[in-house]
C-alpha cells in the first residue's frame, strides 16, 4: 500500500488552517470593540461572529462557624470598717472568691468560592458596554450569583479566625 503524502499533507493544512482561523488573532478587549465598530481597520469585511465570554469569578471570604467561649475573669472585694464612741476597727478589705464568667466568641473559617461561566455576546451589547472585560465579567457573575447561588463552588480553606481571647492575650481599655 503507497502513502499518498500529498493527500495527508492538503487534509492536515486544512485542519491546522481551520483550527487557527477559529482561535482568531489574540486582541483587547478595546480592539475587540474596535473591530465591532469598524471591522475594515482590521482587515476583515464583516464584524465579528459566534463571540464567547469566558468568566471566572474567585472570591474569598469568612463564614461563621460554631462560637468558642472564652473565661473572663471576674472579682469581688469588700472593706469593711467599724467605729464606735468608744472603739474603731481599721478597714479591712478581703478578696472573695467567684466563678469566671463564660462569654460567647465568634469563629469563622475562610473558604473561597468560585464561579466559572461562558455566554455568548453579540457585538451590539460589546459596543453598547462602558467598562473593561473585568467589568462586564463583574456583572455577569453577580447577577448570576443572586439568581442562583447553587452554582458557586465553595472550597473550605484551613484558615480560620477566632475572635476568642485568653485572658493574657486581652489588652487594655482601648486595645484589643
Amino acid at each position: 500500500m503507497k502513502t499518498n503524502w500529498k493527500n495527508i499533507f492538503a487534509v492536515l493544512s486544512l485542519a491546522l488552517g481551520a483550527s487557527a482561523a477559529s482561535a482568531g488573532s489574540n486582541v483587547g478587549w478595546q480592539d475587540l470593540k474596535a473591530a465591532c465598530e469598524n471591522p475594515g481597520r482590521f482587515h476583515n469585511q464583516i464584524a465579528p461572529k459566534n463571540i464567547e465570554i469566558s468568566c471566572e469569578d474567585t472570591q474569598t471570604r469568612y463564614l461563621p462557624t460554631k462560637s468558642g467561649t472564652v473565661d473572663l475573669n471576674v472579682s469581688r472585694s469588700v472593706t469593711s470598717s467599724v467605729i464606735s464612741d468608744k472603739y474603731s476597727v481599721s478597714p479591712r478589705t478581703d478578696a472573695i472568691a467567684m466563678a469566671n464568667e463564660v462569654a460567647a466568641c465568634p469563629q469563622y473559617r475562610k473558604v473561597e468560592e468560585t464561579l466559572t461561566l461562558n455566554r455568548a455576546i453579540s457585538c451590539d451589547e460589546i459596543l453598547a458596554y462602558v467598562g473593561s472585560a473585568t467589568d462586564f465579567c463583574m456583572g455577569l457573575a453577580s447577577e448570576l450569583r443572586a439568581a442562583n447561588p447553587d452554582v458557586v463552588q465553595v472550597t473550605e480553606k484551613e484558615e480560620y479566625v477566632s475572635l476568642c481571647k485568653t485572658e493574657e492575650s486581652r489588652g487594655q481599655r482601648g486595645q484589643p
